[in-house]
């Protein structure tokens, strides 16, 4: 199966872990219906999920329409699935946010409990600028370092200035964050952040990964470079894990902040 990714895309994450666990194949049946899906590791499966209607860009469009026999247009989307280290949990990726109510209407026919995991922004702000490693990244596993390139807040008490954002190589070991931080007549709240993990000993092993706390996960994903980045949304989830940075849910945010 050919990835309908014109050269890179966006795509969305959602960490759950299902009760009743069916298992990897079943689940990719499910959303594809017709697609067995393509076993791209032990671990990874691609699917497709269909719609009537398109979604984005024309780019994208040119690849992934099909006319069937009674002459109506079937519009496809790649979603991948991956097993996570936890028991019964996955990531699930897909190039929409608005297909996660296509995907979770879906999921629904398992008749199961499943639980999602919004990552704690806070608590990964405070672990990484206590672990820098010269000014920018923290060690992670390995040869994985991580890094935190973008920082957003909440300005409370302030009529004029609503969000904040700060960018570059490591925003929160910066002079603004700091004079930001210390000011006794700005609080801010942190709302979203993107990390960047990468292999030093293989550069092409890299994701940089945007996530909110609302639950929202993105990142950007290459043509036919998905055994590069999609591992590491493994190694991404052991680390929130670890750290205790994840809040719990039993149902997925409509919004976004990212």
């Amino acid at each position: 199966m050919e990835s309908l990714i014109a050269s890179s895309h966006h795509y969305y994450v959602m960490f759950l872990t299902i009760e009743d666990d069916p298992g990897i194949d079943e689940i990719a049946q499910l959303i594809g219906k017709r697609y067995k899906g393509k076993r791209l590791s032990n671990t990874i499966r691609q699917t497709r999920l269909s719609l009537d209607e398109p979604l984005g860009s024309l780019s994208l469009l040119v690849h992934n329409k099909q006319q069937a026999s009674n002459n109506t247009i079937k519009y496809f989307y790649d979603i991948y699935i991956g097993n996570l280290k936890k028991k019964k949990s996955y990531f699930l990726c897909y190039p929409y946010s608005s297909l996660s109510k296509n995907i979770l209407e879906i999921l629904k026919g398992l008749h199961t409990k499943i639980y999602f995991y919004a990552g704690n922004v806070e608590k990964v702000v405070s672990f990484v600028k206590q672990n820098l490693i010269g000014q920018s990244e923290t060690a992670l596993y390995g040869p994985y370092t991580l890094s935190i390139v973008k920082y957003s807040a909440e300005v409370a008490e302030e009529s004029n200035a609503k969000v904040v954002s700060l960018t570059g190589i490591s925003p929160i070991n910066s002079n603004i964050y700091d004079v930001l931080n210390s000011s006794a007549s700005i609080t801010l709240t942190p709302i979203s952040l993107k990390m960047s993990c990468i292999n030093t000993s293989d550069k092409r092993e890299a994701i940089e990964l945007a996530f909110d706390k609302l639950g929202n996960y993105r990142f950007w994903l290459k043509r036919n470079a998905q055994l590069d980045v999609l591992p590491l949304l493994n190694l991404v989830f052991s680390f929130l894990s670890e750290l205790d940075a994840f809040d719990y849910a039993t149902r997925l945010s409509s919004s976004t902040i990212i």
